[in-house]
C-alpha cells in the first residue's frame, strides 16, 4: 500500500492558497464556491501525484522527508497557477522547478544504477521515470495555450523538447505554433529546419517555407532560409556524387536551352516515385500542419506560379545519385537552377533592398564555386537595378576576386582587374562612398597579403586614393581618421589631421584626435578652447567630456575646473541639449570624489533648482553616491548620520520613480532599497503595488518581487 504523503500535511483546502497581492481588493463571499473549487481542483492533481511519489520513495530516488518538500512546493506552486487570474511568471517558476528535479532525480538514477533490468537485480524502467517529463510537458502545454502570444516561451519549449529528445512532441508543437502565428517566420523556418535535419524529409521543409511565403510573401527571412535549404541540398547531392562517382560537378558545361525546355519531372524513376509514396506517410516526428484559414482567402504564391520549380519539385534525391549519367535537366537542376529561380522571385517581391540582395550573395559565395552561376545573375541585378548606387558598384567591382585568396597564382591579375574597375567608377563619377568602400577594399586586402612587393603596391594605391579623395573635396571624417591613423608616423599624422581640420572644422572626432597628439598641456588646453567654440553644441559632449577629464588629470585648480562644468552645461552650450544630463552626471561625480559630500550635496540642490528636467539617469547616479557614503557611515557606525543619509536616500529614490513612472528596473531599485536598506517590508509591498499600475512588463516586476519577499 503506498503511503499517503498529505497526511503528514494539512490537506489542501481553499485557506491553504497563497495570499493576495497588497492592497487587492478583498474577496466578497460570492467568491467562495470558487477558492473550494479551486481546492478541489489543485486537490485532484496532487492526489494524482501519489504513485509517482510513491514510486520515487521506493526506487529510492528521494527520501521521505524530499518527498513531503516536494508536496509542499507542488501545492503552493498549484495553487498559484490554479488562480483566476494566473500570472505567466507561476507556470514558469512551476516549469523551473519541476526541470530542476528532473534533472536531480537523473543524477540519483545514475549515482545509484537505477537503470538496471529487474532480471539483474534492477527495479527497471517504472512511472517515476518519465512521469516529470510529462508533467512538464503538460505544464508547457497550458501555459502556451493560456500565453499563446508570447514566442519567447514557444522557442523555450522547443529547446526544451530537443534537449529531452521529445520529437513526436516537438513537431506536434511546431504545427500548433504556426496554426496560431502564421505570420511569425521564425516558426515556419524552425519547423523546415526540423524536416530537413532531423527527418531529412527536404519535400517536407521545401512545403512548409512555401506555405510560409505564400502567407508571409514579404518576410526576407524566409526568403533567405528557402534559398539556403536549396543550396544546402544541391550542396549535399553534389558531395554525394563526388562520393559516388568521383566527378565534379561544378566543372560541368550545362546546356541552357535543353535545361529550359526538358520536362525535369521525367527524371524521376519508378524506384524514386515508390520512396515519395513512402515519404507522404504520416510520420509521428513531422510537422503536420493543417490547411490554414488565412490560406484559403490567398491566391498562389509567386514560388509556387514559378515554372522552374514546379517542374523541378518531383525531382528526388535518389534519381540524382542512380547513374554517373546526367540529363541536362538533372545538371541544370545541381547548377542551382531553383535557388537562381528563388533569388529571381525574391528580388520582384522585395525590389528595391539592396541589403537584402547582399545577403543572397553572401550565402552563394558560402558554397563555394558551383555557386558561380547564381552569382553572376546576382551581379547582373545589380548593374540592372542598382547602377547609381555606389555599395552596388563596389561589389561589382570586387567580384573579381570571389572564390580567391592571396595565394591563388590568378590573384595579382584578379587584383589588377578590381583596382581597374574601381578607378574607373572613381573617374567617371567620384562620391566619398565610392572611395571609402575603395579604400576599405585596398586596406582589406593589404591586411591578408604577406609578399612584401603586394604589400608596397597596396600602400602606393592606399596613399594614392586618400590623396585623390582630399584633392576632389570627398574625404570624409571617417577617411581622414583612418588615413590618420594609418600614417607611418606621427609627424604626417599631424598633417592629416591639420588637413581634416580645414575639411572639417566643426568635426569633434577630428578636434579630439588632433588634440590626443599634442604634445604640451598648454598646446592641449589651447586647442580645446578653439573646439568647444567651433563645434556644434548639439555635438560638442564628447569634446566637453574630454576637456573636463584633461583638467583634472593636469591638475587644475578647482575652479577653473568648476568654470569649464558650468559653462559646459549653461544654455550656450550643453544647456537645453539631450547630452546635458550626461555631463551633469560628470559633474556631480567630480564634486563628489574632489570636494566632498557637503558641496556634493549642495551642488545637487543647486542643479534641481536650475528650472531643467532631471532625469532618472542623474537621480540614479546621485543615489550610487549616496548609497556609497552610507556604507561608509554604517562602517563607521556613525548611526545619526546614517539615518540622515538614508533619508535622503528615499527621497532621491522617489525623484528617480516620478522622473519616469513607467521604468520597471527604478521601480525595482526602489523596492529593493525599502526591503534591503530602509527593512520596511510593508511600505515595500505598498511600492509594488503602486509599481503594478505603471510598468508594462508586470511578470517581470511579480518575478523580481517574489524573489526579494524569500
Amino acid at each position: 500500500m503506498g503511503r499517503n504523503f498529505f497526511s503528514a500535511t494539512q490537506r489542501p483546502t481553499a485557506e491553504a492558497a497563497p495570499r493576495a497581492a497588497p492592497r487587492a481588493p478583498r474577496a466578497s463571499t460570492a467568491a467562495a464556491p470558487t477558492a473550494v473549487a479551486m481546492a478541489d481542483q489543485v486537490h485532484f492533481h496532487l492526489e494524482a501525484m501519489l504513485p509517482e511519489l510513491n514510486d520515487l520513495e521506493r526506487k529510492g530516488v528521494f527520501s521521505a522527508l524530499e518527498i513531503k518538500a516536494i508536496v509542499k512546493k507542488r501545492t503552493a506552486f498549484e495553487y498559484s497557477i490554479h488562480r483566476r487570474i494566473a500570472k505567466k511568471a507561476d507556470f514558469v517558476k512551476y516549469i523551473e522547478y519541476e526541470t530542476n528535479l528532473e534533472k536531480l532525480r537523473r543524477k540519483r538514477k545514475d549515482r545509484f544504477n537505477l537503470d538496471r533490468p529487474a532480471e539483474q537485480g534492477g527495479l527497471g524502467i517504472s512511472l517515476s521515470d518519465y512521469s516529470i517529463v510529462r508533467r512538464i510537458h503538460t505544464l508547457y502545454q497550458k501555459t502556451l495555450k493560456k500565453f499563446k502570444g508570447d514566442v519567447r516561451l514557444w522557442l523555450q519549449y522547443f529547446e526544451w523538447c530537443k534537449i529531452m529528445g521529445s520529437v513526436k512532441a516537438l513537431g506536434k508543437s511546431f504545427a500548433n505554433a504556426i496554426q496560431m502565428h502564421p505570420t511569425k517566420a521564425v516558426f515556419w523556418i524552425l519547423a523546415a529546419a526540423w524536416e530537413f535535419e532531423h527527418n531529412s524529409d527536404v519535400a517536407s521543409a521545401r512545403v512548409l517555407l512555401q506555405r510560409g511565403l505564400r502567407i508571409n510573401p514579404t518576410d526576407k527571412k524566409l526568403w533567405l532560409e528557402y534559398f539556403k535549404l536549396e543550396l544546402l541540398w544541391v550542396h549535399k547531392l553534389k558531395e554525394r556524387r563526388r562520393v559516388l562517382f568521383k566527378e565534379d560537378l561544378d566543372e560541368m558545361e550545362v546546356d541552357e536551352k535543353d535545361s529550359d525546355e526538358e520536362e525535369t519531372g521525367e527524371a524521376v524513376s519508378e524506384e524514386a516515385a515508390a520512396a515519395e509514396d513512402a515519404e507522404d506517410a504520416e510520420d509521428a516526428t513531422g510537422v503536420d500542419v493543417p490547411t490554414l484559414d488565412v490560406e484559403d482567402e490567398l491566391e498562389a504564391g509567386v514560388v509556387e506560379k514559378d515554372k522552374v520549380i514546379s517542374k523541378s519539385k518531383d525531382v528526388t534525391a535518389d534519381s540524382l545519385l542512380q547513374k554517373k549519367d546526367l540529363t541536362p535537366a538533372q545538371i541544370a537542376l545541381l547548377d542551382v537552377l531553383i535557388p537562381r529561380a528563388i533569388y529571381r522571385n525574391a528580388i520582384k517581391v522585395v525590389p528595391h533592398d539592396l541589403a537584402f540582395r547582399f545577403e543572397f550573395i553572401n550565402v552563394y559565395k558560402q558554397f563555394g564555386k558551383g555557386s558561380a552561376k547564381g552569382l553572376e545573375e546576382a551581379y547582373e541585378s545589380l548593374v540592372e537595378d542598382f547602377s547609381a548606387n555606389p555599395d552596388a558598384l563596389s561589389k561589382i567591382a570586387e567580384r573579381h576576386l570571389d572564390f580567391m585568396d592571396a595565394s591563388d597564382p590568378a590573384f595579382p591579375a584578379a587584383l589588377k582587374s578590381v583596382v581597374q574597375e574601381y578607378e574607373a567608377l572613381l573617374a567617371a563619377a567620384a562620391s566619398t562612398s565610392l572611395a571609402s568602400n575603395y579604400i576599405a577594399f585596398l586596406t582589406a586586402q593589404r591586411a591578408i597579403v604577406d609578399e612584401d612587393s603586394l604589400v608596397r603596391y597596396f600602400d602606393i594605391l592606399i596613399r594614392r586614393a586618400y590623396d585623390a579623395a582630399q584633392k576632389d573635396g570627398y574625404c570624409s571624417v571617417d577617411m581622414f581618421l583612418d588615413w590618420s591613423r594609418s600614417a607611418e608616423s606621427d609627424a604626417d599624422a599631424t598633417v592629416v589631421l591639420e588637413k581634416a581640420l580645414v575639411a572639417h572644422p566643426a568635426s569633434p572626432r577630428l578636434w579630439l584626435e588632433h588634440i590626443d597628439r599634442l604634445a604640451t598641456i598648454k598646446s592641449k588646453k589651447d586647442a580645446f578652447v578653439k573646439a568647444v567654440a567651433v563645434v556644434d553644441r548639439a555635438e560638442s559632449l564628447p569634446v566637453w567630456e574630454k576637456y573636463t577629464e584633461f583638467l583634472v588629470a593636469s591638475g587644475a585648480g578647482m575652479g577653473e575646473i568648476e568654470t569649464a562644468f558650468k559653462t559646459a552645461i549653461s544654455r550656450k552650450n550643453l544647456g537645453g541639449t539631450p547630452h546635458e544630463d550626461e555631463l551633469k552626471i560628470r559633474y556631480v561625480e567630480w564634486s563628489f570624489k574632489h570636494q566632498g559630500i557637503a558641496p556634493f550635496r549642495q551642488l545637487r540642490a543647486a542643479l534641481a533648482k536650475t528650472g531643467s528636467t532631471l532625469t532618472t539617469a542623474f537621480f540614479m547616479a546621485c543615489i550610487r553616491l549616496e548609497m556609497q557614503q552610507w556604507q561608509r557611515e554604517v562602517a563607521e557606525t556613525t548611526t545619526a548620520d546614517a539615518n540622515r543619509t538614508k533619508a535622503g536616500l528615499e527621497k532621491l529614490w522617489e525623484s528617480a520613480v516620478n522622473a519616469d513612472r513607467s521604468n520597471l528596473d527604478t521601480w525595482i531599485g526602489y523596492i529593493r532599497f525599502t526591503f534591503e536598506v530602509a527593512k520596511d517590508p510593508s511600505k515595500a509591498a505598498q511600492l509594488y503595488w503602486l509599481a503594478g499600475k505603471e510598468v508594462d512588463d508586470k511578470d517581470e516586476l511579480e518575478t523580481v518581487f517574489q524573489s526579494m519577499k524569500q
